[in-house]
């Protein structure tokens, strides 16, 4: 998958946002990626003028049931990142801390993770590959 960004909306506003887009697209872009969206009404912006494209949205302006009545085909949220960095981080620091990851703290999320990962499914295409 081709993702075009495109920094031009600060520098050069949506007209030459709008050219480049169109010319990525053209030229076998899957999606588009305009990059700078602040305001609900750059978001809006975004899908008015672009909305006949495959777009991207990077950000949190909204919750996502109201993102999905916009025409985006692809949404990073950076709140997931973040959230994954906090608990890392208190976790390492826990770790420096104490020399170990506390009690409790383990309690099935091993075995979730290994299913989340389909940890199984692979196991299982390797058997019957093994025979």
């Amino acid at each position: 998958v081709i993702i075009a960004r495109t920094d031009a909306l600060q520098p050069h506003g949506w007209d030459e946002v709008e050219r480049r887009a169109r010319a990525y697209r053209a030229a076998g872009a899957d999606l588009i990626f305009v990059d700078g969206i602040r305001t609900r009404g750059d978001l809006d912006t975004y899908a008015r003028r672009l909305g006949d494209l495959p777009l991207v949205y990077n950000g949190d302006l909204l919750p996502i049931a109201e993102l999905a009545k916009l025409p985006f085909k692809l949404t990073i949220h950076i709140g997931t990142l973040l959230a994954a960095y906090r608990s890392m981080r208190d976790t390492m620091r826990e770790l420096r801390r104490d020399g170990r990851i506390g009690t409790g703290t383990h309690d099935g999320i091993f075995e979730e993770f290994v299913r989340t990962m389909g940890v199984p499914e692979y196991q299982a295409r390797e058997q019957k590959y093994k025979e």
